[in-house]
């Protein structure tokens, strides 16, 4: 019961980019191992539906938002319907709303993190978490231009699951490069370069930012100390 009413206290406030982070590592975990089923299907775009949405939910707690609290329900309710059924045509549709409402999302959590002003666990957090909305987002891009392209998509022949597209992206996102996949289209190519050149600037960028502010709120309460 109390840790109810600490999680739903800490959406009110926007202070709940833990629960976020989690909610992101599960919906990574779920989507790579849900089979492509139907009933596989649903389960993953339910737990990305619900993440995204407690996402613009703490991006936008401290601010009255009509779009995140009002419309964005109503399209997450559509991208679970419209993944739900098979085809290559709803595929495409399926991954255009996860890069709609994934980018808004990142687009949201960036603008909260710059309007707090200051380093703390919950800016940390949320820099985590965009981290992987990132990957997410590119999975997406993935995703789509393999139901839209003629071709495979991948070099061994195929256009992989949902689950390997995000699988993929998540290596070129940390530049890890198992090499059991590989964009075969010049579009593929293109973004997976994006995504590598990306994940790296996130990395030293965020970090170098992070540890000076921490740096300097030391030594601000160092001097208010002496």
């Amino acid at each position: 019961m109390r840790l109810r009413h600490s999680v739903v206290a800490h959406l009110r406030t926007g202070d709940s980019y833990a629960l976020v982070l989690v909610l992101l590592l599960a919906t990574v975990f779920c989507t790579i191992v849900a089979p492509d089923a139907t009933w596989g299907r649903v389960f993953r775009d339910l737990v990305l539906a619900a993440t995204v949405l407690v996402v613009f939910w703490t991006a936008t707690a401290r601010r009255s938002l009509f779009v995140p609290r009002v419309l964005i329900p109503g399209v997450v309710i559509a991208f679970v319907v419209v993944g739900a059924i098979e085809g290559s045509s709803t595929d495409a549709v399926a991954a255009a709303f996860a890069v709609v409402f994934t980018g808004g999302a990142i687009a949201l959590v960036v603008h909260d993190l710059f309007e707090r002003r200051r380093v703390d666990d919950q800016t940390v957090l949320g820099a985590l978490s965009l981290y992987i909305l990132v990957g997410i987002l590119f999975a997406s891009f993935y995703a789509f231009f393999a139901a839209t392209g003629d071709g495979s998509f991948y070099t061994r022949g195929d256009d992989a699951s949902t689950g390997e597209d995000l699988y993929f992206s998540l290596v070129a996102l940390t530049t890890t490069g198992f090499g059991d996949l590989a964009p075969a289209t010049s579009v593929g190519k293109a973004l997976a370069s994006i995504e590598l050149v990306l994940g790296q600037l996130y990395l030293v960028t965020i970090v170098t930012v992070i540890v000076a502010a921490a740096m300097r709120k030391q030594r601000g309460d160092t001097e208010s100390a002496a």
